[in-house]
């Protein structure tokens, strides 16, 4: 089959584009519609879907005019990535243990927990004192609301397979962004080994803040610098899909907006559901959109302003904000310069993190010409203004997280650094495109990052295999208290004098509830 599809710059890309981000936005939404059954009342879940159709309608139409058939294009997009999926398939197949109900007397399991809670109980859920539970579990929906009919072992299988059809939606939208279809399969593969191996370099921080205190630190690596922790991709899948997916999803497609100039009608609109999924991660992804609006913006390109980013995309917004704030209002930040040790641990987790994670994006945008062969080659494609924007946002995003802490928030930094990261891994992919063949220095320098940084992926695999990783404790600070950003967020008591439960909850008087 011709693979004209893929050419840059024309129809057919635009079409492929437009294409992924749809299927991204129902994805996103399917859950917002199950929320809106049970969770609102009549009234504002009317308005919800009349304002959910209305935004995929208006992100379908758009400015895009499908030349192809639609066959032929999601054909070419799914079947030139599938070598590379089945990579990431496998990886996520590892964490299967994690969906499963523990024993009585097991490790508490936060994934199989949240989901046993939505199958066994009605919804809305309510603590043991009658007061509705605030979380973020739209992730588990779809699979619940199977599971209420068909039993909790027919959720869990849901569950996984609902978890690989974000990741495969994900990596669609991360190749197109990388170009990855116009490379070899084995090269495909190495990208897709790439982004499942990539993370700071845990291990050694881990090494360093051992003690007698602390004899193991297996359990919850990523901890060790106590002040904050920026997760490895396989850390996020196998413990928080909830607040990692959405995420994935909506700055794969920011960054397809950034390279392919296309798709800008739906941005927004991602975004808003990827914060009512992960309200942390969804603010993270802001600054990026906010990037591309004022670029659209100097370029003269209107496509930003359309009916799903300008009315549906707020509206949601909007509700996110008032169902996740219903829990007492808008909370503190706080500096962490009093926390033990907190300069030592500054300093190690910018140098084994932040500076490890932003390498292959200074190196990129440097355009070193040292070369370990030291023959006269073509310098790397260079960077474009909105690449080094986006670049040095993620930077210095990472930079100034470990700075402060949410009152309330314990995994603060773990979440909203999720944008920046996977905005960093991507200039990571990029080095292993084909431009970058010749450039032995910077593959050079990347191989040694995805070495050193693997030890968080293998970890993780290993404690999830064998059951070893202890109840979710925490680690140490170098005091040896118990680590703080390493908790679950878990589940919190809305307030039924609030805003959201008093006017748009399924008990407001203002509307009799859906039953």
């Amino acid at each position: 089959m011709s693979t004209a599809v893929y050419s840059d710059n024309d129809q057919a890309t635009r079409e492929q584009t437009q294409w992924l981000l749809r299927l991204s936005a129902i994805y996103l939404a399917i859950p917002l519609v199950i929320f809106s059954a049970k969770w609102l009342n009549t009234g504002a879940g009317i308005i919800l879907l009349i304002l959910i159709s209305y935004g995929l309608a208006s992100g379908w139409s758009g400015p895009i005019r499908n030349s192809l058939p639609a066959g032929r294009i999601l054909k070419e997009i799914f079947s030139k990535n599938l070598t590379a999926f089945a990579l990431i398939f496998v990886w996520c197949c590892f964490s299967i243990p994690n969906y499963l109900l523990p024993a009585p007397d097991g490790p508490s399991n936060i994934i199989a927990s949240t989901l046993g809670d939505l199958v066994g109980s009605t919804w809305p859920l309510h603590s043991t004192t009658q007061q509705p539970r605030v979380e973020n579990f739209f992730f588990y929906l779809p699979a619940a609301a199977l599971g209420k009919v068909f039993g909790l072992t027919f959720a869990q299988i849901i569950l996984f397979f609902w978890t690989c059809l974000g990741l495969f939606l994900f990596w669609n939208l991360l190749s197109l962004a990388l170009q990855l279809d116009r490379l070899s399969d084995a090269r495909r593969l190495i990208a897709a080994l790439a982004f499942v191996l990539a993370g700071g370099w845990d291990f050694f921080g881990g090494l360093l803040n051992l003690s007698s205190e602390n004899p193991r630190f297996v359990s919850d690596l990523e901890s060790w610098a106590a002040i904050g922790e920026f997760s490895a991709n396989t850390t996020l899948l196998f413990k928080a899909p909830a607040e990692t997916l959405a995420p994935w999803i909506a700055a794969a497609a920011a960054l397809v907006v950034m390279e392919k100039k296309t798709g800008q009608t739906l941005l927004v609109l991602l975004a808003a559901l990827s914060f009512v999924w992960s309200p942390l991660a969804g603010i993270g992804i802001i600054p990026f959109i906010f990037i591309l609006l004022i670029r659209d913006i100097a370029g003269g390109n209107a496509d930003f302003f359309s009916g799903s980013n300008f009315f549906t995309a707020p509206a949601i917004f909007l509700l996110g904000t008032l169902f996740y704030w219903s829990t007492g209002g808008v909370r503190t930040f706080h500096w962490q310069s009093s926390e033990p040790d907190f300069l030592r641990n500054l300093i190690l987790l910018f140098l084994l993190e932040t500076v490890v994670l932003s390498l292959p994006f200074f190196f990129q945008h440097r355009k070193p010409k040292i070369y370990l062969n030291q023959i006269d080659l073509p310098p790397p494609v260079a960077l474009n203004k909105t690449q080094m924007f986006f670049g040095w946002t993620a930077f210095f995003i990472l930079t100034i997280l470990p700075f402060v802490k949410l009152e309330g928030t314990p995994r603060f930094s773990s979440q909203i650094s999720v944008p920046a990261i996977l905005v960093l891994i991507f200039f990571w992919v990029r080095i292993l495109k084909r431009e970058f063949t010749f450039q032995y220095s910077q593959i050079a320098v990347t191989a040694l990052c995805l070495l050193f940084g693997s030890g968080a992926a293998v970890i993780e695999v290993y404690s999830t295999l064998t059951g070893s990783r202890q109840s979710v404790q925490g680690n140490r600070t170098s005091a040896g208290n118990p680590t703080p950003d390493n908790q679950p967020s878990g589940p919190k008591e809305g307030r039924k004098d609030s805003l959201f439960w008093r006017w748009i909850g399924p008990q407001s008087r203002l509307f009799s509830p859906l039953q």
